[in-house]
Protein backbone atom coordinates (compact mmCIF):
# COMPACT_ATOMS: atom_id res chain seq x y z
CA UNK A 1 0.00 0.00 0.00
CA UNK A 2 1.29 3.39 -1.14
CA UNK A 3 1.04 4.98 3.21
CA UNK A 4 3.17 8.12 1.53
CA UNK A 5 0.88 9.07 -1.23
CA UNK A 6 -2.52 8.42 1.03
CA UNK A 7 -1.22 10.76 3.29
CA UNK A 8 -2.00 13.97 0.78
CA UNK A 9 -4.95 15.40 -0.34
CA UNK A 10 -6.46 17.88 -2.85
CA UNK A 11 -8.08 17.88 -6.16
CA UNK A 12 -7.36 16.18 -9.77
CA UNK A 13 -8.07 17.00 -12.89
CA UNK A 14 -9.39 13.96 -15.05
CA UNK A 15 -9.73 16.06 -18.30
CA UNK A 16 -8.61 12.87 -20.17
CA UNK A 17 -11.98 10.97 -19.16
CA UNK A 18 -15.35 11.35 -21.14
CA UNK A 19 -18.52 10.66 -21.15
CA UNK A 20 -20.88 8.73 -23.59
CA UNK A 21 -24.96 9.46 -23.62
CA UNK A 22 -27.06 6.06 -24.18
CA UNK A 23 -30.82 7.82 -24.41
CA UNK A 24 -34.15 6.30 -25.32
CA UNK A 25 -36.76 4.00 -23.88
CA UNK A 26 -34.82 0.10 -24.48
CA UNK A 27 -31.15 1.49 -22.82
CA UNK A 28 -31.29 -0.52 -19.94
CA UNK A 29 -32.71 -3.33 -21.98
CA UNK A 30 -29.48 -3.02 -24.42
CA UNK A 31 -27.10 -2.14 -21.72
CA UNK A 32 -28.32 -5.55 -20.10
CA UNK A 33 -27.79 -7.77 -23.34
CA UNK A 34 -24.51 -5.54 -24.11
CA UNK A 35 -22.67 -5.30 -20.98
CA UNK A 36 -21.16 -7.16 -18.28
CA UNK A 37 -23.60 -5.58 -15.44
CA UNK A 38 -27.64 -6.10 -14.79
CA UNK A 39 -29.67 -3.73 -15.82
CA UNK A 40 -32.70 -5.00 -14.83
CA UNK A 41 -32.04 -4.56 -11.53
CA UNK A 42 -30.53 -1.18 -11.66
CA UNK A 43 -30.05 0.74 -8.24
CA UNK A 44 -30.29 4.39 -9.89
CA UNK A 45 -28.64 5.48 -7.19
CA UNK A 46 -25.97 3.78 -8.02
CA UNK A 47 -22.21 4.41 -10.21
CA UNK A 48 -20.84 1.20 -11.14
CA UNK A 49 -18.13 0.24 -12.91
CA UNK A 50 -19.26 -2.28 -16.15
CA UNK A 51 -17.21 -3.36 -19.08
CA UNK A 52 -17.91 -4.29 -22.84
CA UNK A 53 -16.47 -6.78 -23.99
CA UNK A 54 -15.40 -9.62 -27.23
CA UNK A 55 -17.00 -12.23 -27.74
CA UNK A 56 -14.34 -14.06 -26.12
CA UNK A 57 -14.58 -11.79 -23.11
CA UNK A 58 -11.84 -9.86 -24.74
CA UNK A 59 -12.19 -6.03 -22.70
CA UNK A 60 -13.43 -3.87 -25.45
CA UNK A 61 -13.95 -1.01 -22.09
CA UNK A 62 -14.50 -0.49 -18.84
CA UNK A 63 -15.94 2.92 -17.03
CA UNK A 64 -18.73 3.69 -14.74
CA UNK A 65 -22.38 3.65 -15.76
CA UNK A 66 -24.89 5.97 -13.91
CA UNK A 67 -28.46 6.86 -14.31
CA UNK A 68 -29.39 10.16 -15.73
CA UNK A 69 -33.05 11.33 -16.52
CA UNK A 70 -33.93 9.16 -20.20
CA UNK A 71 -31.31 6.67 -19.66
CA UNK A 72 -27.38 6.36 -19.04
CA UNK A 73 -24.04 8.05 -19.16
CA UNK A 74 -20.70 5.81 -19.31
CA UNK A 75 -17.67 7.14 -17.74
CA UNK A 76 -14.47 6.19 -19.68
CA UNK A 77 -11.08 7.49 -21.29
CA UNK A 78 -11.50 9.56 -23.88
CA UNK A 79 -8.92 7.55 -25.62
CA UNK A 80 -11.58 4.96 -26.07
CA UNK A 81 -14.81 6.57 -26.41
CA UNK A 82 -14.52 6.37 -30.33
CA UNK A 83 -14.14 2.52 -30.56
CA UNK A 84 -17.08 2.18 -28.08
CA UNK A 85 -19.04 4.17 -30.30
CA UNK A 86 -18.39 1.96 -32.99
CA UNK A 87 -18.66 -0.86 -30.66
CA UNK A 88 -22.54 -0.36 -29.81
CA UNK A 89 -23.62 1.03 -33.11
CA UNK A 90 -22.47 -2.69 -34.13
CA UNK A 91 -24.83 -4.55 -31.80
CA UNK A 92 -27.60 -1.36 -32.40
CA UNK A 93 -30.10 -2.33 -34.55
CA UNK A 94 -33.89 -1.44 -34.13
CA UNK A 95 -34.11 -0.51 -30.62
CA UNK A 96 -35.44 2.75 -29.73
CA UNK A 97 -31.86 4.25 -28.65
CA UNK A 98 -29.47 7.34 -29.18
CA UNK A 99 -26.34 7.44 -27.98
CA UNK A 100 -23.06 9.93 -28.24
CA UNK A 101 -20.38 11.51 -27.39
CA UNK A 102 -20.97 14.56 -24.48
CA UNK A 103 -17.71 14.88 -23.09
CA UNK A 104 -17.97 18.53 -23.71
CA UNK A 105 -20.75 18.84 -21.85
CA UNK A 106 -18.67 17.92 -18.55
CA UNK A 107 -15.26 18.48 -16.79
CA UNK A 108 -14.41 15.07 -14.49
CA UNK A 109 -12.87 15.34 -11.34
CA UNK A 110 -11.50 13.41 -8.61
CA UNK A 111 -11.58 14.42 -4.60
CA UNK A 112 -8.80 12.86 -2.90
CA UNK A 113 -9.40 13.39 0.86
CA UNK A 114 -11.91 16.27 0.93
CA UNK A 115 -15.83 16.70 -0.37
CA UNK A 116 -16.71 17.47 -4.07
CA UNK A 117 -16.79 20.70 -5.00
CA UNK A 118 -20.52 20.67 -6.15
CA UNK A 119 -23.08 19.18 -4.25
CA UNK A 120 -25.82 19.31 -6.90
CA UNK A 121 -24.39 16.48 -9.09
CA UNK A 122 -23.72 13.23 -6.38
CA UNK A 123 -20.21 12.02 -6.20
CA UNK A 124 -18.99 8.25 -6.05
CA UNK A 125 -16.61 6.11 -4.14
CA UNK A 126 -13.26 5.07 -6.63
CA UNK A 127 -13.81 0.98 -6.55
CA UNK A 128 -10.17 1.21 -6.27
CA UNK A 129 -8.57 3.24 -4.45
CA UNK A 130 -9.17 4.21 -0.67
CA UNK A 131 -10.30 8.02 -0.41
CA UNK A 132 -10.75 8.87 -3.76
CA UNK A 133 -14.26 10.15 -5.26
CA UNK A 134 -14.78 11.41 -8.59
CA UNK A 135 -17.60 13.87 -9.85
CA UNK A 136 -18.97 15.18 -13.35
CA UNK A 137 -19.28 19.39 -13.04
CA UNK A 138 -20.65 21.57 -15.64
CA UNK A 139 -18.22 22.08 -18.55
CA UNK A 140 -16.14 25.18 -17.43
CA UNK A 141 -16.78 24.53 -13.84
CA UNK A 142 -14.17 26.42 -11.66
CA UNK A 143 -12.49 24.41 -9.59
CA UNK A 144 -8.54 23.82 -9.67
CA UNK A 145 -6.39 21.06 -9.54
CA UNK A 146 -4.13 20.77 -7.30
CA UNK A 147 -2.80 17.24 -7.28
CA UNK A 148 -0.99 15.87 -10.36
CA UNK A 149 -1.74 13.09 -12.87
CA UNK A 150 1.30 11.19 -11.89
CA UNK A 151 0.17 10.41 -8.61
CA UNK A 152 -3.41 9.36 -10.02
CA UNK A 153 -1.49 7.37 -12.41
CA UNK A 154 1.09 5.90 -9.14
CA UNK A 155 -2.73 5.07 -7.16
CA UNK A 156 -4.33 3.73 -9.78
CA UNK A 157 -1.32 1.15 -10.69
CA UNK A 158 -0.43 0.41 -6.97
CA UNK A 159 -4.39 -0.52 -6.11
CA UNK A 160 -4.35 -2.33 -9.51
CA UNK A 161 -6.55 -0.49 -11.64
CA UNK A 162 -5.96 -1.04 -15.34
CA UNK A 163 -6.68 1.32 -18.45
CA UNK A 164 -7.53 -0.17 -21.90
CA UNK A 165 -4.97 0.91 -24.11
CA UNK A 166 -1.94 0.80 -21.65
CA UNK A 167 -2.05 -2.40 -19.69
CA UNK A 168 -4.57 -4.14 -21.19
CA UNK A 169 -6.95 -4.69 -24.90
CA UNK A 170 -9.33 -6.72 -26.12
CA UNK A 171 -7.01 -9.72 -26.68
CA UNK A 172 -7.18 -9.23 -22.78
CA UNK A 173 -10.01 -11.27 -20.87
CA UNK A 174 -11.92 -9.62 -18.20
CA UNK A 175 -11.16 -11.79 -15.36
CA UNK A 176 -6.99 -11.99 -16.71
CA UNK A 177 -7.58 -8.19 -16.08
CA UNK A 178 -8.81 -8.90 -12.60
CA UNK A 179 -12.14 -7.08 -13.24
CA UNK A 180 -14.01 -9.66 -11.72
CA UNK A 181 -15.94 -6.55 -9.55
CA UNK A 182 -17.28 -5.51 -13.19
CA UNK A 183 -19.06 -8.43 -13.71
CA UNK A 184 -22.70 -9.54 -12.31
CA UNK A 185 -23.17 -13.59 -12.71
CA UNK A 186 -26.46 -15.20 -13.10
CA UNK A 187 -27.81 -12.14 -15.38
CA UNK A 188 -28.77 -12.53 -19.10
CA UNK A 189 -26.44 -13.31 -22.18
CA UNK A 190 -23.88 -10.60 -23.58
CA UNK A 191 -21.04 -11.20 -25.89
CA UNK A 192 -18.43 -13.15 -23.42
CA UNK A 193 -20.40 -14.52 -20.72
CA UNK A 194 -19.90 -17.89 -22.27
CA UNK A 195 -16.47 -17.57 -21.39
CA UNK A 196 -16.57 -15.59 -18.30
CA UNK A 197 -19.14 -18.32 -16.68
CA UNK A 198 -17.22 -21.14 -17.57
CA UNK A 199 -14.15 -19.76 -15.92
CA UNK A 200 -16.21 -18.93 -13.17
CA UNK A 201 -17.80 -22.33 -12.81
CA UNK A 202 -14.47 -24.82 -14.26
CA UNK A 203 -11.71 -23.11 -12.74
CA UNK A 204 -9.26 -20.09 -13.13
CA UNK A 205 -7.64 -18.06 -15.69
CA UNK A 206 -3.80 -19.01 -16.30
CA UNK A 207 -2.82 -15.69 -15.60
CA UNK A 208 -3.92 -12.29 -13.28
CA UNK A 209 -3.31 -8.65 -13.68
CA UNK A 210 -1.73 -7.54 -10.16
CA UNK A 211 -0.57 -4.91 -8.65
CA UNK A 212 3.40 -5.27 -7.89
CA UNK A 213 6.68 -3.50 -5.69
CA UNK A 214 9.42 -2.77 -8.28
CA UNK A 215 12.67 -2.71 -6.84
CA UNK A 216 16.12 -2.47 -8.47
CA UNK A 217 17.64 -0.78 -11.84
CA UNK A 218 13.56 -0.28 -12.70
CA UNK A 219 14.65 3.49 -13.58
CA UNK A 220 15.96 1.82 -17.05
CA UNK A 221 13.64 -1.13 -17.59
CA UNK A 222 11.88 -1.69 -21.06
CA UNK A 223 8.45 -3.09 -20.99
CA UNK A 224 7.05 -5.62 -21.24
CA UNK A 225 9.71 -7.19 -19.20
CA UNK A 226 9.02 -11.19 -18.43
CA UNK A 227 10.48 -12.79 -15.70
CA UNK A 228 11.35 -16.32 -16.07
CA UNK A 229 11.08 -18.88 -13.31
CA UNK A 230 12.22 -22.34 -14.05
CA UNK A 231 11.89 -22.54 -17.77
CA UNK A 232 8.92 -20.93 -17.84
CA UNK A 233 7.33 -17.02 -17.43
CA UNK A 234 6.01 -16.34 -14.35
CA UNK A 235 5.18 -12.71 -14.61
CA UNK A 236 4.73 -10.27 -17.60
CA UNK A 237 5.49 -6.72 -16.08
CA UNK A 238 3.48 -4.60 -18.09
CA UNK A 239 3.08 -0.61 -16.40
CA UNK A 240 5.47 0.84 -14.33
CA UNK A 241 4.90 4.46 -12.15
CA UNK A 242 7.55 5.97 -9.83
CA UNK A 243 6.05 7.36 -6.54
CA UNK A 244 6.29 11.08 -6.98
CA UNK A 245 6.20 11.91 -2.98
CA UNK A 246 9.17 9.33 -2.73
CA UNK A 247 11.43 8.10 -5.22
CA UNK A 248 12.54 4.89 -3.56
CA UNK A 249 9.25 3.87 -4.43
CA UNK A 250 7.20 2.20 -7.72
CA UNK A 251 4.76 0.42 -8.17
CA UNK A 252 3.42 -1.60 -11.66
CA UNK A 253 0.97 -4.08 -12.83
CA UNK A 254 2.41 -7.12 -14.13
CA UNK A 255 0.52 -10.60 -15.73
CA UNK A 256 1.31 -12.70 -13.06
CA UNK A 257 1.19 -16.73 -13.78
CA UNK A 258 -1.23 -18.43 -11.97
CA UNK A 259 1.45 -20.93 -9.70
CA UNK A 260 3.13 -17.35 -8.36
CA UNK A 261 -0.43 -15.66 -7.60
CA UNK A 262 0.62 -16.32 -3.88
CA UNK A 263 4.66 -16.46 -3.94
CA UNK A 264 5.85 -13.85 -1.46
CA UNK A 265 9.13 -14.45 -3.18
CA UNK A 266 10.67 -11.62 -5.61
CA UNK A 267 10.45 -12.14 -9.23
CA UNK A 268 13.69 -10.87 -11.46
CA UNK A 269 14.48 -9.81 -14.91
CA UNK A 270 17.57 -7.77 -15.62
CA UNK A 271 18.23 -5.98 -12.33
CA UNK A 272 14.27 -5.14 -11.83
CA UNK A 273 12.58 -7.13 -8.75
CA UNK A 274 9.29 -7.64 -8.58
CA UNK A 275 6.77 -8.54 -5.34
CA UNK A 276 3.11 -8.97 -5.76
CA UNK A 277 1.65 -6.46 -3.17
CA UNK A 278 -0.53 -7.40 -0.30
Amino acid sequence: MPESALATSGTFDFSDWGVIELQGPDAADFLNRLSTLNFKNWDPSSVRVGALLTGKSGVVAFGFFRSRPGGFEYILPKANVAQVLEHLEKFHFSEDLRFADISAKYSVAGFFGEGPLNETDAAWKDPWIPGLRWQLLPSGAAFKASLDSTLYNFLRTAYGMPRVGLEIDSTVMVLEANLALAVDRNKGCYPGQEVVERIFTYGQVNRKLLPVSVRGQWQNAVLPLKCVRDGRTASTLVSLVGSPLNPAEARGLAFVARPFWDSTDPLSADGVEITISR
